[in-house]
């Protein structure tokens, strides 16, 4: 099961959820500005691969940035013959319907036992929620919508 699965790389996902949760909701620019600067020079040395592997960019250490640079988990998945379920809120800011459920779909097309399903109102937490999707509301008390639970224990009981 893919729940938020992201197909792009992580290295450059990075930046654009560092870029929203910095530009979107309300905050003093001013005290965001600096941590900001260091966000986006750390993430594309995290991109071009120019640092240490002891090096902590993004609160993760060079090393980790390495073994993730070459792991493409889209074709892994598309050569291991398993059934897949991906799951995707469609208020999602981190991992979207957009830029990564849509690019299962193509990678996988043709895949057997292979499906898709988004929900509506649900964040990168599949948790309910109104408006723009914040990083603090995953802060806030809540549960996974039920209907996911649902969903997956009835995938998996079809398996």
């Amino acid at each position: 099961v893919g729940l938020a699965a992201p197909a792009r790389p992580y290295r450059e996902l990075t930046l654009e959820q560092l870029e929203h949760k910095a530009t979107v909701g309300s905050h003093e620019w001013a005290d965001l500005r600096d941590k900001y600067e260091t966000w986006v020079d750390e993430s594309e040395r995290v991109r071009t691969g120019e640092y240490e592997p002891d090096e902590r960019l993004l609160g993760r250490p060079g090393a980790f940035w390495d073994s993730i640079a070459a792991y493409d988990h889209v074709q892994t998945a598309a050569e291991v013959d398993v059934p897949f379920r991906f799951l995707q809120g469609e208020r999602d800011f981190q991992v979207t319907v957009a830029d990564d459920l849509e690019r299962w779909e193509r990678e996988l097309e043709g895949k057997s036992a292979t499906t898709f399903e988004t929900y509506e109102g649900l964040n990168h937490l599949f948790m309910p929620g109104e408006g723009e999707s914040l990083a603090f509301a995953y802060a806030v008390r809540n549960n996974v919508a039920e209907r996911v639970v649902d969903d997956i224990a009835a995938w998996v009981g079809e398996l």
